[in-house]
Order: C-alpha cells, then sequence, then structure tokens
C-alpha cells in the first residue's frame, strides 16, 4: 500500500511513538483549522487557515491559507497533497509523468470501491490519519507535531509504530540500510563523498518503506 504527501520537509527524522512527542527539532507553530471541505468524484478539497500566524523564526510568516486534496481513486494507494491556496508553486509537470505513476489514475472519475485504507481528519487543528482497514494499523499519523507551511521551511510529520522497520529516505553514508530511531536525513542530493556517518551524498528519493513485525509493507 502507498500513501503519497505532496509536501517535502527539509529535513526527516525517525522517531518512535514513545518519544515522537518530545522532539526539540520541529517548529511549534499553532497549525491550520479547516475553514470548509468538500468531495467529488474521489477527490477530498480541505481548505485551511493558519491559526495564529506565526514569524519568530528565521524561516519568516506562516502561509495564511492552504488547500489539501486527498485523491481516493485507487484501491491500494491515497494521495494527499498540499499546497499554497493564494500562489501557485512550481510543480513538476505531470506531462513528465505516466498514468498513475504518482498514486493516482488519470482516467479514473470515482470513489475507488472497497479502498484497503481510510482516510480521517480533524478540523482543528487540522491532521490526518490513514489506517489500514484489515487489521487497524495506523500508516501515518500527522497528530504529533504541527503543521508548519513557510516560504522557506515546510514541515509536516507521523509517528512511526515502534515495531516499524524504515527503509528509504535518501543515499547518504550509513552502515546499514535500516534507519533507526534518532536519525536525521535530508531529502536534498548534496553530490559530494563523505566519509562521516548519516550525510547525504549523491541520491535524493523522498521515498520510506515500513516494514512491520508481521511482514507487511507500506511506504
Amino acid at each position: 500500500m502507498s500513501i503519497l504527501i505532496g509536501l517535502a520537509a527539509l529535513l526527516s527524522w525517525i522517531f518512535s511513538t514513545s518519544t515522537f512527542g518530545c522532539a526539540q527539532h520541529f517548529i511549534d507553530g499553532s497549525g491550520y483549522s479547516v475553514t470548509s471541505a468538500s468531495e467529488d468524484a474521489g477527490v477530498l478539497t480541505i481548505n485551511l487557515a493558519v491559526n495564529t500566524a506565526s514569524t519568530s523564526t528565521p524561516y519568516g510568516s506562516d502561509l495564511s491559507a492552504l488547500v489539501v486534496t486527498v485523491t481516493k481513486t485507487e484501491k491500494d494507494s491515497v494521495r494527499v497533497k498540499i499546497l499554497d491556496k493564494n500562489s501557485k508553486r512550481w510543480e513538476v509537470p505531470r506531462d513528465l509523468f505516466t498514468a498513475g505513476s504518482l498514486g493516482t489514475d488519470s482516467t479514473a472519475t470515482s470513489a475507488a470501491t472497497d479502498p484497503l485504507y481510510s482516510f480521517n481528519y480533524t478540523q482543528n487543528p487540522f491532521t490526518f490519519k490513514v489506517v489500514r482497514k484489515s487489521d487497524g494499523y495506523t500508516l501515518f499519523d500527522s497528530s504529533g507535531i504541527s503543521l508548519v507551511v513557510k516560504d522557506q521551511y515546510l514541515q509536516v510529520a507521523t509517528a512511526l509504530g515502534s515495531d516499524l522497520s524504515v527503509y528509504g529516505i535518501g543515499e547518504s553514508t550509513r552502515d546499514n540500510f535500516k534507519m533507526s530511531s534518532g536519525d536525521k536525513q535530508t531529502l536534498w542530493a548534496r553530490d559530494q563523498g563523505s566519509a562521516t556517518p548519516i550525510v547525504n551524498t549523491y541520491g535524493s528519493h523522498p521515498f520510506f518503506l515500513g516494514i512491520n513485525s508481521a511482514g507487511q509493507a507500506h511506504g
């Protein structure tokens, strides 16, 4: 099962659920609240407004309004996309990808029948959760840390189950493909080799694969 999140954070940190709430490396924002929501043809559109705009960081003010689109046209994947509502941002042109490669089928005109997942969200602050229906396993849960969106800083987070083995994120100097609790990993390629552990190098692939103790995987 795949979950695509259309919001790239500058830095990713790996936590177990027992330490997630104590993270000291994130901006503590007021978050966003839902102003309206509608669903059509398998796409849920959620409009958000910032609760209290913060300018107390070097990255500037929070964006005042966001729009979240949740595409649920595929049985085994859901795509969550978070955008600036008031200003158009550059995106990789869709015509560079074949239909379906972004986690959605461009020809689909309705919600998937009996999807393998459920998507739920809270109103204020806005958070969302994706759960696998077959066993109730939480695949993504953003409620632990505030959603922060600025011109120079993007933050979305998920809690990981203590039984989850995490792989991916990007190319770096580490002695094990499996990431450990407390690891930090940038999502950008540095184009420079290094002998220092846990340093990003040449490859960049903002995707993680999680495998739980039952051998079930999602990414």
